[in-house]
């Protein structure tokens, strides 16, 4: 996804992905080298780190539309209380009409915008940490270790801690 020219990934942890880089590279010059497994939860964590959103100061100046300010919003307030309603508000429009400009230039409405955000985390969390899972549904923003539970099962097909142990 691109927009204006620009990637739709930004490099929001440069020197662990070069870390993976250099691991996969190193590995491919070894007799054996790695096992399968081992390359594939290596991918799987680059592509964790490409997929992390940028930080709101690196947007760029120029795209200051209402949803690109929204995001902004939406992505400094993901695990805490954000609402669509307060998202709305911050960037000075009507509930109705923000839900719908929102829907339009990304595709998902804002509710499903933080669903999809919190769970993408909780994803990463769950393949980088040993955080217990209720710990995590806190972290990214869950009041409900059941709630967290039952919405990842519902978007990734599996529970959380089915996929900790097998992310792919």
């Amino acid at each position: 996804n691109t927009q204006r020219g620009k990637p739709g990934f930004a490099l929001a942890q440069s020197q662990d992905l070069m870390r993976y880089l250099k691991h996969i590279i190193a590995s491919s010059y070894k007799v054996r080298g790695l096992p399968e497994i081992e390359h594939s939860l290596t991918l799987y964590k680059i592509l964790c780190l490409l997929l992390q959103d940028p930080q709101p100061d690196t947007l760029a100046p120029d795209d200051l539309s209402p949803v690109s300010q929204a995001i902004a919003y939406i992505d400094e307030n993901l695990f805490q209380d954000v609402s669509v309603g307060a998202a709305a508000e911050a960037v000075n429009l009507s509930y109705a009409h923000f839900c719908r400009l929102f829907k339009r230039q990304t595709g998902y409405s804002p509710k499903e915008y933080i669903l999809i955000k919190r769970i993408g985390q909780a994803k990463y969390l769950l393949n980088t940490t040993s955080d217990s899972i209720k710990e995590i549904a806190f972290r990214v923003g869950y009041h409900s270790e059941a709630n967290f539970i039952n919405s990842f099962q519902v978007k990734v097909g599996v529970s959380p801690g089915t996929f900790r142990k097998n992310p792919f």
